[in-house]
């Protein structure tokens, strides 16, 4: 499952992304949820977190959450990429 929109003109990536899992012929198991309102709902339906993100943000606002909250309140394992 991947949660999100591109941002800063990343829509190219996401079409990489679609192209991707359709060459890989795993299209009944990946799943584009797009924009969410009900993140929270999403992030605690998830067994874990990987952002894989090799871009580096201000603040870890995925892993952390945008509000200051921790992206699982419910304790599921969080990963994340360290930026090259």
């Amino acid at each position: 499952m991947l949660v999100g929109t591109p941002m800063f003109g990343e829509e190219a990536y996401e079409l990489e992304l679609h192209a991707l899992v359709g060459q890989l012929g795993i299209e009944g198991r990946v799943d584009f949820r797009g924009f969410r309102e009900d993140i929270w709902r999403e992030l605690a339906s998830f067994d874990v977190l990987v952002h894989a993100s090799v871009i580096p943000e201000p603040f870890g606002q995925v892993v952390l959450g945008g509000d200051g909250r921790q992206a699982f309140p419910s304790s599921r394992p969080t990963r994340a990429a360290r930026p090259l």
